[in-house]
């Protein structure tokens, strides 16, 4: 069992076929008995030695120090009532969930869990948007337009543009990096900051 520092670093040398002396040469700033002392545990490494055994066996720190991965994500949420909607939109769109999955490069395990539920992450939950041409709150929390139908002949010239003007300005925020839309949700970052005015005062249309 790896419960010390020492036993990870006499483990993570074993298994790379290495003994004390070339390790120590390897990280350049040890000698034998230093590393020989480490994995007895007779004292505890500096940051530096650890920084330079976590960047040579390429081992994350958190694990090194504890022995446990601290930095793994968290489990998918799971909303049985997004599923439906997916599915909704899915049959609104015209399109199978095969087809789905292949016009957004998902592995059609994974888009399963979509239709089970799985709650996805931001850039996917742009791209289904996109795809079934779905409000993306609606697709998410149920609120809000729902979802947004193909224009009839008798919708009024005004409406058939704002969903046009809608349309891009959903293309121009899916194209935004992640920290940009994190900015836009807290309220760090105006619209008209990251955006051609053109696209986004097109919503304003009565």
């Amino acid at each position: 069992m790896l419960a010390t520092i020492g036993s990870r670093l006499r483990y993570l040398r074993l298994r790379a076929r290495m003994t004390q002396a070339e390790l120590a040469a390897a990280l350049g700033n040890l000698s034998q008995g230093n590393v020989s002392d480490l994995e007895r545990n007779r004292y505890l490494p500096s940051l530096d030695t650890v920084l330079a055994i976590c960047r040579y066996f390429k081992v994350s720190l958190d694990w090194f120090l504890t022995g446990e991965e601290r930095n793994s994500p968290p489990p998918a949420r799971v909303d049985p009532a997004f599923g439906r909607r997916l599915r909704e939109a899915l049959q609104r769109s015209g399109l199978e969930p095969a087809d789905a999955a292949v016009k957004l490069g998902m592995d059609p395990s994974q888009f399963q869990a979509l239709l089970g539920g799985t709650v996805p992450d931001p850039y996917q939950l742009l791209a289904l948007a996109r795809l079934t041409g779905t409000d993306m709150e609606w697709l998410l929390t149920g609120g809000e337009t729902g979802p947004l139908l193909p224009p009839r002949a008798e919708h009024r010239p005004a409406r058939t543009h704002r969903r046009q003007a809608l349309a891009r300005f959903v293309a121009a925020i899916a194209s935004l990096p992640l920290p940009v839309l994190r900015g836009l949700a807290d309220g760090e970052i105006k619209v008209e900051e990251v955006l051609d005015p053109a696209i986004w005062k097109q919503l304003d249309l009565d």
